[in-house]
Formats: structure tokens, sequence, C-alpha cells
């Protein structure tokens, strides 16, 4: 009895100290936050403050100081307005074509198709193969599979009709004058692909081979305007200028990141880079990086002319850049694993791996 008596005395000691520092913890807290913004803000429950921190950048990817501040914890960036769950156990790509939503999942090997007026799933695809990129026109749906192959799926049957093999680590393509270009990370090249024929025109390498690689990883994309292709050659931590009449890199510039994601509206290429934890702005015109946003190891980038979109799985938010002031805004949480997103009619679309649906995201003007 005595022991147990002196055992309780310890403990109402314990618990009186833990008190006191848990009341001095709230007074610090209430002295130190910010002041709370009244009115009504729409769902400011889903979103979340990021810390805004941005860096300028020369070509060299030298940083230079600048800061951003992010707007206060009330403010709201966008609301969820829809979700479409989906049969599938990973959808992490999503794009737009022939009038449809086109979401892309590689552990099931399904193509999922999504009418976008209705949010109603249309049709299911079963592969053969993993897809991975993707792109749609107006008779055909083109996509890198597992083993480096490129596929034609005919939309009015949804059967493959050509096979193309182009490469092992095949992550990005575009479509120009009845040509498809598609990037190889692992041999840093760029493939020219005829559409009609399905036969390789040309193979481009993005840099000399036997330059000493700067990164081991393997991943790049590839973006296009006009007649110029801009694609991010990972391996040499660098962006590159093909030209598409000459079938020649005409320019490359160190960016000092591995890019495994690009975006491009106007003279913004905007890169995503999952291994740095960064979003990277890099101006066409000035020929140099402008700006560098911390972000948490950022999967998919999505740039409009009003806003820049990050999805960001691990903390499970869709990030929100203000590209006028170069201010991030803040982000909306999602509670799930956003993955590869897309703008479409003033909406943003996430596909989200973990929740296994699509989420249709509208903006806050």
């Amino acid at each position: 009895m005595k022991a147990r008596k002196r055992y309780s005395t310890v403990s109402i000691v314990v618990v009186l100290a833990v008190a006191f520092l848990a009341l001095g913890s709230i007074l610090l807290f209430s002295m130190l936050r910010p002041a709370a913004v009244t009115g009504n803000v729409a769902v400011a429950k889903q979103s979340t403050p990021v810390p805004a921190t941005a860096t300028t950048l020369a070509a060299s990817a030298t940083p230079m100081a600048t800061s951003a501040t992010a707007l206060p914890a009330t403010a709201s960036v966008g609301t969820v307005a829809t979700t479409i769950s989906l049969a599938a156990k990973d959808p992490g790509g999503i794009l737009y074509g022939a009038g449809t939503l086109w979401v892309v999942s590689g552990e099931d090997k399904l193509l999922i198709k999504i009418n976008p007026e209705t949010n109603q799933v249309v049709d299911t695809i079963t592969l053969e193969q993993a897809p991975h990129a993707m792109l749609v026109n107006d008779d055909a749906a083109w996509m890198t599979v597992d083993g480096g192959n490129l596929l034609r799926l005919d939309l009015a049957t949804n059967k493959v009709t050509k096979i193309v093999h182009v490469g092992t680590s095949v992550e990005g393509m575009v479509l120009t004058e009845g040509n498809l270009w598609v990037v190889d990370g692992d041999s840093s090249s760029i493939i020219r692909i005829d559409q009609q024929a399905g036969k390789i025109v040309a193979t481009i390498p993005m840099h000399d081979p036997t330059l000493a690689k700067k990164s081991e990883l393997g991943w790049s994309a590839i973006a296009l305007r006009g007649n110029e292709l801009w694609a991010s050659d990972s391996h040499q931590q660098s962006i590159v200028r093909v030209d598409t009449k000459s079938n020649k890199v005409v320019e490359s510039i160190p960016v000092g990141v591995s890019a495994d994601g690009l975006s491009l509206v106007g003279d913004d290429l905007w890169l995503n880079c999952s291994e740095e934890n960064k979003v990277v702005r890099f101006d066409l015109a000035a020929k140099k990086i402008v700006t560098s946003f911390d972000a948490d190891f950022p999967v998919g980038t999505t740039a409009t002319e009003s806003a820049v979109w990050v999805s960001l799985p691990f903390t499970g938010e869709v990030m929100r850049i203000d590209p006028k002031t170069n201010r991030i805004l803040g982000t909306v949480t999602v509670f799930g694993s956003p993955q590869g997103s897309l703008s479409l009619s003033g909406a943003i679309w996430v596909a989200d791996r973990d929740q296994r649906r699509i989420i249709k995201l509208l903006p806050t003007p």
C-alpha cells in the first residue's frame, strides 16, 4: 500500500507538470498564430496553406534570394465539386481526347473512359501490358506500355492495330504534323514515328553519349510549341530544344534538376521535379530559370494561364501557384494520393490512386 501511495504521488506531480507545459504551449501558439480571417470562405476545411518559398535561379541553377508568402490559413484556392469512383487499383494518368476523359491504370492494365459532361464511366478497355504515356486524336489512341512498345488503339473497335518498339523507358509523347514524338529517358533520346505508317523515322540523341551522367535517373518528358519540341534530359539535368524540320537538337540548357514532367503555357515551361521536391518555372523567351518552388514529391504539374496545379501524393493535397505573382496560394486537401491532372472547361481533373477515383476541382476565383 505504501508503495502504491508513493507511486500515486509521483504520478500526480508528473500529470501537473505535463498540464503546465501544455498550457504554456497553448498560450505561445495563441501569440504566434495569424489572426483568423472572418467571413464566408468556401470549404475552408479543405484548404491548407503550404509554406511558400520561391527561389529564383539562373540558367545554371544557381539560387538567388527571393521569397513568396502563402495566403492566410482560411483562404480557399479550390473546392472538390465531384468525385468519380473507379474499378481500378491504381489510376495514375489522365488525359482528354475525342470528347472523352481517359484514365490510365497500370497495375490493372486498364484504360477507363469517362464522359466529362455526365461524370459517368462509359467504357473500360483491358490491355495485355501496363499502359504509361498516352495521347488521343480523332480516330486512335496511342500509348506506351511495359516493354517499351508503342500501341495504336482503334477508337471504333477498341482493338490494337499497330505495335512499334520504341525504347525501354518511354514516358511521354506529343503529336504534330502526322508524326508522334516519344521521349525515352533511359537512352536520352527522342524517337519520331510516322503515325500512318507506324514506323520509326528518326532517333535523336539528346546529348553526346560519351558525356558522363550527372544523374542516374531515367526520367524524361516532352512538350510541344509550334515546330519546337522541348524535352527534359534527366541524365544531363538539362532541357533541350528539337527542330522538327531537321530532326536535330538545336539547343541544350542546363537546369540543375531532373524533370519528369513538363507543362507548357506561352513562354513558360513548368518542370515537375519529383526527385528534387521542386516545381521549376523556365522562361523560354529569356532562356533562363525564373523561379523554383518547394513541393513535397510533386508527381503531376498542370499549368494554365491563370494557375499552376501540382499534385502532392504524400500529403494528399493539390497545390495552387499564381503565375502572375509567383506565389503559392495554398492547397486543396483531397484525402488521397493525387497523381496526374489536366485542365478542362475551367475545372482541374485529378486522378487519385489511393481512393481509386477521379476528382473534379473547381478553382476559387
